[in-house]
């Protein structure tokens, strides 16, 4: 008990895979050196963090936001529901599957990570947020101007569709989502302007 109560960080969804790896070595090597069980914990709670830093909070949570918010603005009174439902089933999914992974497999339950592929996962889904965006903000302007505060125009297409693909080359080009929102806001600005 002494041993697992030393520094141990890293991100509460990883924490169950490094709880189940850490429970297989003690299991295997009963009463065997303290230092594998600590080297092992040391070793992945790091990376470990870092993964599900970049995929749950910062690409998990906003695409279920996105959609959330979306759904909400069509008029559904589950949209909250939505979000908890999309967000919660993989993220509970993946730490019971971890723990389990972690103490049957020990070290190998890294090829778990591996075989899901959450970086590779996290890349293509940082992109779909901003474009997701864009399409529910150009709705909004498009199909539902007063909602803006605005007199009803009838607003250019391209004024629609020139943000939607800012945003679509900037998500691209790997550039951080909220320069892309600053950039689809500048736009909607813009457009502002040029309706009066």
């Amino acid at each position: 008990m002494k041993r697992h109560l030393d520094f141990f960080n890293t991100h509460p969804y990883m924490a169950p895979l490094v709880l189940g790896i850490a429970s297989k070595i003690e299991l295997d090597r009963r009463g065997a050196g303290e230092s594998d069980v600590v080297e092992a914990k040391k070793a992945l709670y790091g990376p470990l963090a870092a993964l599900g830093d970049t995929f749950f909070w910062s690409t998990l949570k906003p695409l279920c936001s996105v959609v959330a918010v979306i759904a909400a603005a069509m008029g559904s009174i589950l949209a909250p529901v939505l979000f908890l439902v999309f967000y919660n089933v993989f993220h509970i999914w993946f730490r019971v599957r971890g723990f389990y992974e972690g103490i049957h497999r020990g070290m190998r339950a890294i090829d778990f990570i591996e075989r899901i592929r959450l970086s590779a996962i996290s890349e293509r889904l940082k992109g779909v947020i901003p474009v997701l965006l864009g399409l529910f903000l150009s709705g909004i302007l498009l199909f539902r101007p007063s909602e803006v505060s605005w007199e009803k125009h009838e607003i250019p297409g391209a004024l629609v569709i020139v943000p939607v693909l800012l945003l679509t080359y900037l998500s691209k080009k790997h550039v951080p989502i909220i320069l892309q929102v600053y950039g689809f806001a500048f736009l909607v600005l813009i457009g502002c302007i040029v309706l009066g």
